[in-house]
């Protein structure tokens, strides 16, 4: 996981993560991010827990992402490139769905710049969201662990038995969830987009596509 730092028109600078895979080259890394935080006219670069930086050279967000619509919020993610890191420690994560990991019921959030994984594990939940501005979902994922603002782009992992760790999901914000026929306390939560077949697909696509 790298820090993602985007200045604006204004000269604001605006916090992301972004999820580097290994479907990079020997020159350029590529990494998911959230599309909320790659808008036209932004300069951005990526840093790592050293202070070590690289420009973003290019990105492409979900082609079906719309800002502000409900339903963008189910395709809320992009690719950025920019030159390759290398250090040892840097995690790049393969989107592989071999392996199913639907059954996972709690992950693991990175807790911030120089530790990999929080010690918590994170409940996870898929709540009835047929109400604005979810987009009439009714199985919408969720997390029940704490996050704040700048963590969007942060990886969703859980441990295999080997010790491997798998990518499941990335994490997009947060929302307010009122009752339903399954949770009986409101209040809010963080909300991911899970890694399926088609995101997988349409990851390879748009890395192909910046090539």
């Amino acid at each position: 996981m790298l820090v993602m730092k985007c200045v604006d028109g204004a000269g604001v600078e605006h916090h992301s993560r972004v999820t580097v895979l290994d479907a990079g080259t020997d020159e350029v890394d590529y990494a998911l991010a959230t599309a909320h935080s790659l808008r036209s006219g932004f300069t951005c670069r990526v840093e790592d827990n050293r202070g070590d930086s690289r420009d973003v050279l290019r990105f492409a967000a979900h082609p079906d992402y719309r800002p502000g619509e409900g339903a963008g919020l189910f395709v809320d993610w992009g690719v950025v490139a920019f030159p390759r890191f290398e250090r040892d420690g840097l995690v790049r994560f393969a989107l592989d769905r071999s392996e199913d990991a639907e059954p996972a019921n709690t992950a693991l959030l990175p807790r911030g710049r120089g530790r990999l994984h929080n010690t918590k594990p994170c409940a996870i939940s898929y709540r009835d969201a047929r109400v604005p501005p979810l987009g009439g979902r009714r199985a919408y994922p969720t997390y029940s662990c704490r996050t704040q603002g700048g963590q969007s782009g942060t990886p969703m992992t859980v441990v295999r038995a080997d010790g491997r760790h798998v990518l499941i999901g990335m994490v997009t914000g947060r929302t307010f969830f009122y009752p339903d026929r399954t949770e009986a306390s409101p209040g809010w939560y963080g909300r991911f987009i899970p890694v399926t077949p088609e995101l997988e697909q349409s990851v390879e696509g748009l890395i192909e596509a910046l090539s």
